[in-house]
């Protein structure tokens, strides 16, 4: 008869597993938030660069920023997100500086690029960035989330 062993705890493998069970579900939500933003901004940078031509005469030369940005913001937000979901001890601090510089980044963008082009729902985009700025501070400093991420 084979002896069958389990696990045991201090291995990496076992840790590993143990700790994508324990995700909290405010962690996945904003992993998730973190991946399609990060997919918006991908998106963006290739379509700017797949249609320069058209975009650098219409733009007067931010073509070159449209592109930009949008990898910029793709290179931080898909590391960013796998760690996140992985729970890497690093992606807690960087999802909440990430978080208030994409915020200001955001406003700077709609306010001074984008003169002349007032929306209609200016309340409902500043309230919507105030609601994601609290729901990631929040999600942070939880104590099952400090703990996931290993925090003391």
């Amino acid at each position: 008869m084979p002896i069958m062993s389990t696990p045991r705890k201090s291995t990496p493998y076992y840790s590993r597993l143990s700790t994508l069970y324990s995700r909290p579900l405010s962690v996945t939500l904003l992993a998730f938030g973190v991946l399609i933003i990060a997919g918006f901004n991908l998106v963006r940078g290739i379509q700017a660069a797949i249609h320069w031509q058209f975009l650098s005469p219409l733009l007067n030369g931010l073509a070159l920023y449209q592109a930009l940005s949008g990898f910029l913001w793709a290179a931080v937000g898909l590391p960013l997100a796998w760690g996140l979901w992985r729970g890497s001890h690093w992606s807690a601090r960087l999802v909440r500086w990430a978080t208030l510089i994409y915020c200001v980044y955001f406003w700077l963008d709609r306010l001074l690029l984008r003169k002349g082009l007032e929306p209609a729902n200016l309340p409902f985009i500043l309230s919507l960035t105030i609601v994601v700025i609290f729901f990631v501070f929040w999600t942070v400093s939880k104590r099952s989330v400090r703990a996931y991420f290993g925090e003391r």
